[in-house]
């Protein structure tokens, strides 16, 4: 993948002071664009963490200001009222994803949006200018750290107005992530025509975990959920039947106090780098 399928050859020490594109010769391009961003280090390649060389990085990285963007065919202009950062936000923005992401530069991060219509494209008849809506952008293309970003169409619903914007920028990414581990992973029919099924939520309170015990509760389950001693109350108003703190010896067990066996398992603790 790059010029050739070329095997990036091996990086030489970098001297103090020197730009990191004159150490690399060769390999593929993607490989190429990383280590000639046009910033200094501090000592040498083999010297510096990964977190360090992002970090000097975007220290040093030249911040521009970019023309408002134009919608083009069934794509609608929004002007963002506000943006919720995943995941995916902060690595991409830490430098986990180089040297294959972000694709192109100046990059805008954050995809989950919220805002006004103020301009749809060509094709687009669900929308009009002056709509409150919520969007998802391309995650890895970004945008929403902005005034203004451009959506598709058919990824942006109508926001209500018991919905505040904040509420509604909170929703795609973590609501889309629980609905498709209950309906496609879980098999749990969100109309309660399917067979009752008895799901493990862990990290209820969390991002995920807390659309997931409301989700759930939409289908036939019967919902047992862990989380920390001062979110107990939350999850149960969320219509948890059965909620363990995570911290006492029943909780890490991820026993249901009913004595049930799990049909399925949503589990949203899993460790990030």
């Amino acid at each position: 993948v790059g010029e050739g399928n070329q095997i990036p050859k091996r990086r030489g020490k970098l001297k103090q002071g020197e730009d990191r594109g004159k150490a690399v010769s060769g390999g593929c391009r993607w490989c190429r664009r990383w280590w000639s961003v046009p910033s200094v280090v501090v000592g040498t390649v083999g010297g510096l963490r990964r977190e360090q060389r992002s970090r000097e990085w975007l220290h040093r990285a030249p911040h521009v200001e970019v023309p408002v963007p134009s919608p083009k065919r069934d794509e609608i202009l929004v002007k963002i009222e506000a943006a919720s950062i995943n995941p995916v936000d902060w690595k991409l923005q830490k430098g986990v994803a180089r040297p294959f992401l972000p694709f192109k530069f100046p990059f805008i991060p954050v995809a989950d949006i919220a805002g006004e219509v103020v301009e749809v494209g060509p094709g687009v008849k669900n929308f009009k200018a002056g709509d409150k809506v919520v969007s998802i952008l391309k995650a890895f293309s970004g945008g929403g750290l902005a005034e203004f970003a451009v959506a598709k169409g058919n990824l942006t619903v109508t926001r209500p107005p018991e919905v505040s914007a904040a509420e509604g920028a909170a929703l795609p990414i973590a609501a889309l992530t629980a609905h498709e581990a209950l309906t496609e992973t879980a098999g749990i029919k969100l109309d309660r025509t399917g067979p009752r099924k008895n799901i493990l939520i862990t990290a209820a309170s969390g991002a995920v975990g807390h659309y997931a015990v409301q989700l759930a509760k939409l289908g036939n389950t019967h919902v047992t959920a862990t989380c920390g001693a001062r979110n107990i109350d939350f999850v149960r108003s969320l219509g948890a039947d059965e909620v363990l703190d995570y911290k006492t010896p029943e909780g890490e067990a991820l026993t249901s106090p009913s004595g049930l066996k799990y049909d399925a398992v949503i589990h949203c603790t899993t460790g990030i780098p």
